[in-house]
């Protein structure tokens, strides 16, 4: 069964984990790659962002202690990812 429908994040906060892997894992292959590819389109910055606010304290510090040792400095991360 196919539904076009719009959903925002917001919409998003009424549905559980499980409702979303549920349906997810309904859907065939070039459904979840078309899944990717739209929500793929938020920004990336976005999504960094929006992960950040669902840890702790204390894990998005640990986590950004971690990020800070593996790239200590801009050059190492243009070196890298050549931006």
């Amino acid at each position: 069964m196919y539904v076009n429908a719009k959903i925002s994040t917001d919409d998003l906060e009424l549905v559980s984990l499980y409702e979303i892997i549920e349906l997810f894992n309904n859907l065939d292959n070039d459904q979840q790659e078309e899944f990717f590819r739209k929500v793929g389109r938020i920004s990336t910055k976005k999504r960094i962002k929006t992960l950040f606010k669902m840890l702790n304290n204390n894990e998005a510090v640990e986590l950004l202690n971690e990020l800070i040792s593996i790239f200590k400095s801009d050059k190492e991360w243009q070196r890298n990812y050549k931006v």
